[in-house]
């Protein structure tokens, strides 16, 4: 679901650019119960969304 930036993120000034991010969540059960969880995010692009490239400052 796109949001808009809307503050300060990672040093990059709000932008009002609607962006999304996508990712994954693993979680591992162990007799019923989460015993164990990780997520994924593509931070990458994400910031490539915020007009943020290796070659910027």
């Amino acid at each position: 679901m796109p949001q808009a930036h809307q503050g300060d993120f990672l040093g990059i000034p709000a932008t009002r650019q609607r962006v999304a991010m996508t990712g994954t969540t693993w979680h591992r059960f162990r007799k019923g119960r989460i015993c164990e969880g990780r997520r994924g995010h593509d931070r990458a692009g994400l910031l490539e969304q915020l007009g943020y490239s290796r070659s910027s400052p």
